[in-house]
């Protein structure tokens, strides 16, 4: 099935502020977004990218394992990217929040296609 041109642009527009509403990160380097915030406030990341230790939070067990995984996949990330330590560990913050982001994303349409 062909989109015409009108729905080309509107999917663009709704997909653009869902990535915005996700995980979205400003001219300037601010960053937002819920998977931003969640990768903060639940799972011990900095905005700057750095992990803060585990004890200092208060996770369930499966929080506490979400974390862990997060921070050997944000290891793994962090050893790909270029530049200064910090640099790194910001780019694979980065870039651990636009995949969450894309997989939300991906999975929220897949549902609604599956609805009709």
């Amino acid at each position: 099935m062909s989109l015409r041109e009108n729905e080309r642009r509107e999917l663009t527009r709704v997909v653009d502020r869902c990535r915005k509403l996700l995980a979205w990160v400003a001219p300037d380097g601010r960053t937002s977004g819920e998977i931003y915030d969640q990768l903060e406030r639940v799972y011990g990341f900095t905005r700057d990218g750095e992990p803060r230790p585990l004890d200092g939070l208060h996770l369930s067990s499966q929080e506490r394992s979400v974390a862990l995984q997060l921070r050997e996949w944000h290891t793994h990330l962090s050893r790909t990217a270029r530049g200064t330590p910090a640099q790194q560990q910001r780019a694979a913050f980065r870039r651990m929040a636009e995949e969450a982001a894309f997989t939300v994303l991906h999975r929220l349409v897949a549902l609604r296609m599956a609805e009709e």
